[in-house]
């Protein structure tokens, strides 16, 4: 899924697909590291746009890594309200032109959409994660 675009649910506007890649570092172990994500091509300036990462727990710390973001629940979606350390901060450190920012809109996980419990229950139980942004 690199760098395509397809219609949105509605037909009304095109949905850019960006398409972040966990790389594997060889350190003695082979370890993995959710810090090194590739991506395509930047998302639009407003709009939607589908962004996806990996949470992939290391030797040292075999727990998926947090997400890394304060949001706060509207109508159908999870609006960001901060970004912490974690996996969406690796992601904008690394993709300054396509960081997520505070105020998008998460409307959709894998695939869910719905109220943001459905979305939360979604992140919470996934290592890919596929997030829906809609950038007012």
């Amino acid at each position: 899924m690199f760098a395509c675009c397809c219609g949105d649910p509605d037909g009304k506007k095109d949905v850019d697909h960006i398409s972040a890649v966990s790389v594997l570092k060889d350190d003695t172990a082979k370890a993995f590291s959710s810090s090194a994500i590739v991506v395509e091509h930047a998302p639009p300036t407003s709009g939607s746009y589908i962004v996806t990462m990996f949470r992939i727990p290391t030797v040292e710390d075999p727990k998926p890594p947090k997400i890394g973001l304060d949001i706060a629940r509207v109508e159908n979606a999870l609006k960001i309200k901060r970004i912490c350390p974690g996996v969406v901060q690796d992601f904008n450190e690394s993709n300054p032109e396509s960081a997520l920012r505070v105020g998008d809109l998460i409307i959709g996980v894998n695939g869910v959409t719905g109220p943001g419990n459905e979305l939360l229950a979604a992140i919470g139980t996934s290592q890919r994660l596929e997030f829906h942004i809609h950038r007012p």
